[in-house]
């Protein structure tokens, strides 16, 4: 019984990262067009009806220029990754934007690649 709990668990996780994807790709879409709301991040753009979380930081952490922060992953030039969040109006702009798009981006491969030919099914995510 344990092992069979063990391979639904694996697929709930696996299914989190193809939704995760296609809505990664679809949030891409809206800031490619300016169609996002601005003065959030990532997470706050996303449409997604329920909790991703685990699956959401584990893409974060494998960015390479991720800030270290799992709340804030987008590094700043010369603030903490929290101030920086706080005091920006416009998350999408600038050095900071960019890094923010670059991050997007990464998501939306390093999840395609997860679904396509790293995913696990004995131990889960790679």
């Amino acid at each position: 019984m344990k092992k069979f709990f063990g391979v639904i668990l694996r697929a709930i996780v696996f299914y989190e990262y193809v939704i995760l994807h296609f809505a990664l790709k679809e949030l891409k879409k809206k800031v490619d067009k300016g169609n996002h709301y601005r003065h959030r991040g990532i997470c706050g753009n996303l449409e997604i009806p329920f909790n991703i979380k685990t699956s959401l930081e584990s893409l974060f952490t494998r960015w390479p220029k991720y800030s270290g922060n799992i709340t804030y992953p987008v590094p700043h030039q010369y603030l903490n990754p929290i101030d920086a969040y706080a005091n920006t109006s416009d998350h999408w702009v600038g050095y900071y934007g960019k890094l923010r798009i670059e991050l997007l981006d990464h998501m939306i491969e390093d999840s395609k690649n997860i679904i396509l030919i790293g995913f696990d099914w004995k131990n889960g995510e790679k």
